[in-house]
C-alpha cells in the first residue's frame, strides 16, 4: 500500500470537526437592483468576473516555460487515509460529487487510486518519510517543486505527480540512438503550429492534512479544500491575498472561511477544465472570467 499511515488513529478533535458535514452553504451572491434594474446587475457581475479573473492569475502556480497547465485527464479515483472508515467514505464521496459537478469523470468502485487525501499527526514529517519510501511519487518534480510542497499553510501539504504526453494523450516514447544518446519522439495524430503539441497529465494528486492544525473545520470544508488542491496546481491563501471568497482561505484563520466551494472556486475549476489540452497559465485569466459570467447568469435565471 502506498501509505502505511492509513492505520493511524484519529484524534477526538477531528471527530468533532467531522460533525459539520451538512453545514449550510454561505451565499456568494449579494446582488440587488435599483431603478436601473438589469443594467445594474449586469454591471456588478462584470466587476465580479474581472475580480475573479485577476484572482485566478494570482493563485495559479505557473507551469515551467513551454509546459501546459497540468490537469486530471483520466477518471478520478479517491482514497482517504487516517480517518475512521465512515468519515473517510463521506469525505471521498463529497470530493467525487464535486468532481462530477464539474462534468469531470469519476472512476467506478474498485478503481486504483490516483488521488490520496490523508490525515496524519505530522504532515511535514509524513511527506519526508514518503519521499524515502515511495520516491516514484516525486520523480516528476523538480527541486523547486518539492520545496513548494512545504510553502504556504503548514496545516496541509499538497503535490502532484505528472507525466508529459502528446496533446492527443499518447505517451511520448524515448528512443535510444546508437551513440547512447536518448531523444523523446512525440508521435501523435494531432499536430498544429498554432497550439501546443503536448499536455501534462496529473497521474497522482496527494493532499496531507495535519490533524493538530485542522481545528474545528468541518468535513465538508476539508473535502472542498481538497477538491481545489487535487484538481488544480494552486497556491493556498497563505501565499496570496484574496479579493473574493475562496475555500483556499480555509487555513488563513481559525474562523471566517467559506463553508463550501464558492462561486469563484467553481469558476476557477470550470475555466481550467474547459481550456484546450495544451493551454498554459496565461490563459486562465480569460477562462475564469468567462466561466464566472456563465455560471452567475445561470444562477440568476
Amino acid at each position: 500500500m502506498l501509505f502505511q499511515s492509513s492505520r493511524l488513529a484519529m484524534r477526538p478533535l477531528l471527530v468533532a470537526a467531522c460533525a459539520g458535514l451538512t453545514s449550510p452553504a454561505l451565499s456568494q451572491e449579494h446582488g440587488g437592483t435599483d431603478n436601473s434594474g438589469e443594467i445594474v446587475v449586469s454591471a456588478e457581475r462584470e466587476v465580479q468576473a474581472k475580480a475573479a479573473a485577476a484572482q485566478a492569475r494570482a493563485i495559479t502556480q505557473p507551469a515551467p516555460p513551454g509546459k501546459p497547465l497540468a490537469r486530471h485527464y483520466l477518471p478520478v479515483c479517491v482514497k482517504v487515509f487516517g480517518l475512521p472508515a465512515a468519515y473517510g467514505q463521506a469525505l471521498a464521496e463529497r470530493v467525487m460529487d464535486n468532481v462530477r459537478s464539474m462534468n469531470l469523470r469519476v472512476a467506478p468502485a474498485g478503481c486504483s487510486p490516483n488521488v490520496w487525501i490523508g490525515f496524519t499527526n505530522d504532515s511535514r514529517k509524513q511527506v519526508e518519510a514518503l519521499r524515502k519510501r515511495d520516491p516514484a511519487m516525486f520523480v516528476s518534480l523538480k527541486r523547486h517543486e518539492i520545496d513548494r510542497i512545504f510553502k504556504g499553510s503548514s496545516a496541509v501539504q499538497v503535490w502532484h505527480a505528472t507525466e508529459t504526453k502528446g496533446v492527443d494523450g499518447r505517451a511520448i516514447p524515448v528512443v535510444r540512438m546508437p551513440d547512447g544518446s536518448e531523444y523523446e519522439v512525440n508521435q501523435q495524430w494531432k499536430a498544429s503550429r498554432l497550439g501546443s503539441t503536448i499536455r501534462v497529465d496529473m497521474t497522482g494528486s496527494l493532499v496531507v492534512f495535519d490533524r493538530k492544525l485542522v481545528g474545528r473545520r468541518t468535513l465538508a470544508q476539508l473535502a472542498d479544500y481538497a477538491t481545489m488542491r487535487v484538481l488544480a496546481s494552486t497556491y493556498d491563501q497563505a501565499e496570496f491575498d484574496p479579493a473574493m471568497p475562496t475555500i483556499l482561505s480555509l487555513f488563513a484563520a481559525e474562523s471566517g472561511a467559506p463553508e463550501e466551494l464558492t462561486d469563484f472556486d467553481r469558476a476557477y475549476l470550470g475555466g481550467l477544465y474547459r481550456l484546450g489540452e495544451g493551454a498554459d497559465h496565461t490563459k486562465m485569466h480569460d477562462a475564469v472570467r468567462s466561466a464566472y459570467l456563465s455560471q452567475t447568469a445561470e444562477k440568476k435565471d
